[in-house]
């Protein structure tokens, strides 16, 4: 696979925007596993599945509206939609130990009319895509496939990139329950009361602190718009932007678990409940702050912003946040020390 890309910067090619648009409205990733229920993502998306779909996963690509992505390509390219070929490239998200990328299938942009269908097996390709630990991405790239005249409105390289889509597929234990952000839509905010430039918001439901799984415990909203931007940011800006997430949910979280604690009355030591009465939440806060049951409460009490400080603390943070600003910063390059 040989393909050239000059950046979107370098794309005043007339039709591109379109393309993409079509593109995105009408193409999905349907992940399925025999006797469990399927995953339905959608193109820039990001998709959590139990890690037991790993071992016998299998894909299809959809292009619903092929017709309409169709007339954009024949549009941009000086002849026909023969002129694009696409690929389907299976890759290494961040984190694997191996960073690889196999093309799954390669064929004319005309093939994509109907479902295109993959799957693992003992093949190089099998590797990334039962990689139950950190999962894998899955690209639709469009590439033009010859060299055109000398149009400066049209792509005219062969191996240029005319579009390039992304799924995220990501491993959740079988059981496992996390707080996963979900899109703040207008209605949502109209819903709630709240402003239309509100970046987050976490909805405590009654059963807050007692709820056996984080669903029934709370709703955590990101505008949805910003949400869409998160999941298709990679790379360091895509680790700032996970922190950036968890500094939104954390001071909201805590303040709604001692909102909680107050409206049950009078939460001194000598009113805490047994351990096993609290739920995923209250084991959250223990887990991320290192304080016992009764520590906690006491502390949640006297001094909240103190949990706060704690749960964005652990696991390193800082020092993970200082080397990704560094990294965005170009701090690989030497530093001159001042006389």
């Amino acid at each position: 696979m040989q393909v050239r890309s000059e950046g979107r910067s370098l794309r005043p090619f007339s039709g591109l925007e379109k393309l993409e648009a079509a593109i995105h409205s009408g193409l999905e990733l349907k992940i399925a596993n025999p006797g469990m229920d399927g995953f339905v993502v959608k193109n820039q998306e990001v998709v959590f599945v139990p890690e037991n779909y790993f071992a016998a996963i299998s894909l299809e690509l959809n292009l619903s509206n092929f017709q309409e992505v169709k007339n954009e390509l024949d549009t941009i390219c000086e002849t026909s939609i023969e002129e694009v070929d696409f690929y389907v490239v299976a890759k290494d998200r961040p984190g694997a130990h191996l960073q690889d990328q196999f093309v799954l299938v390669h064929g004319r942009a005309g093939d994509l009319e109907s479902p295109v269908l993959f799957s693992g097996g003992q093949t190089n390709p099998a590797r990334v895509l039962s990689n139950k630990f950190t999962g894998f991405a899955i690209e639709l790239i469009l590439v033009y496939n010859k060299n055109g005249l000398a149009n400066p409105l049209k792509p005219r390289t062969k191996g240029f990139i005319l579009t390039q889509s992304r799924f995220d597929v990501r491993p959740t234990a079988q059981g496992d329950d996390q707080i996963q952000p979900k899109p703040l839509t207008k209605e949502l905010k109209d819903q709630h009361g709240l402003a239309a430039n509100t970046l987050s918001y976490v909805y405590a439901k009654p059963d807050l602190l007692r709820a056996s799984r984080f669903e029934d415990a709370l709703d955590f909203f990101v505008d949805d718009e910003l949400l869409l931007e998160i999941q298709q940011t990679t790379g360091p800006a895509g680790q700032l932007a996970e922190f950036a997430l968890a500094a939104l949910l954390i001071p909201a979280l805590v303040a709604s678990v001692v909102n909680h604690l107050e409206s049950e009355g009078d939460y001194s030591d000598s009113s805490i409940e047994e351990p096993k009465e609290f739920g995923q939440v209250i084991r959250l806060l223990q887990k991320k702050t290192g304080l016992q049951t009764g520590q906690l409460i006491e502390t949640l009490r006297d001094d909240p912003q103190m949990v706060v400080a704690k749960m964005l603390s652990e696991d390193n943070q800082l020092r993970k946040l200082t080397a990704t600003i560094k990294s965005m910063n170009g701090a690989g390059d030497a530093v001159s020390d001042p006389d």
